[in-house]
């Protein structure tokens, strides 16, 4: 008896493996894309790097301060308002102090002399019971000519804040700078507070400065200086 041949019917693809394939194929092409994209965005920016700030604005915080910007020094009892090109920073000598460098000044520069300004320093201070103003005064313009045997003269009085000051300009030589010029006024604001700006400068820009200075000590304004109570001092067991 003859048996039927058997056909035997070969499977179908499953739709599961038609998926899959699909889902790969888009990733290598999202993958390729993306590559392409950063290549060329990588290359684009190295020719036109303000396209950055374009698309990613740049924002770099900054402490510098703006000219016209009040500063106020509460421990030393005075205010001054900053003026363009120069910089201010709290004074490292004590907590009174303040100083305004000029910003033309490279202190990178193996040149560079410290003390050779463009500079504005200022101090206010409470006097200790035995110091007088005038005794402030005299060991000012001593140290000057002890220090840097400075030529000194006396300048008429200067207003300061609406306060009569005693002003001394001093001409000396700085080794690496050359010649100098300062001006110190010094402020009697009460018998309990001094206050005290010394400007200086090579001679070749002492009369900017002394503009500059002028300047800064028109803004200046004083009032009773705040001092900040210190912390107790840690027990050690």
């Amino acid at each position: 008896m003859n048996s039927l041949p058997v056909q035997h019917v070969a499977p179908t693809p499953k739709k599961n493996n038609k998926i899959w394939i699909i889902v790969v194929v888009l990733l290598i092409l999202c993958c390729l894309c993306s590559l392409v994209g950063v290549v060329i965005g990588y290359f684009y920016f190295q020719k036109e790097y303000s396209g950055i700030g374009e698309i990613f604005p740049l924002v770099q915080p900054s402490n510098e301060t703006k000219p016209g910007e009040e500063i106020r020094c509460e421990a030393g009892g005075y205010a001054f308002k900053t003026i363009p090109g120069y910089e201010a920073s709290p004074g490292w000598v004590n907590a009174g102090g303040y100083i305004l460098d000029s910003k033309d000044v490279d202190d990178t520069d193996p040149n560079f002399v410290i003390g050779e300004g463009p500079q504005i320093i200022f101090d206010g201070f409470v006097p200790s019971s035995e110091l007088t103003f005038e005794k402030y005064v005299k060991n000012g313009n001593k140290d000057m000519r002890l220090r840097l045997n400075a030529t000194i003269s006396g300048e008429p009085q200067v207003s300061v804040a609406g306060l009569m000051g005693v002003a001394f300009d001093y001409d000396y030589e700085l080794p690496g700078a050359g010649k100098m010029k300062a001006r110190d006024i010094s402020v009697e604001v009460n018998p309990k507070q001094f206050f005290w700006i010394h400007c200086r400068s090579t001679i070749e820009k002492w009369d900017k400065t002394l503009a500059d200075c002028e300047t800064v000590i028109n803004s200046i304004t004083f009032f009773e200086p705040f001092f900040e109570p210190l912390s107790p001092p840690t027990q050690i067991p």
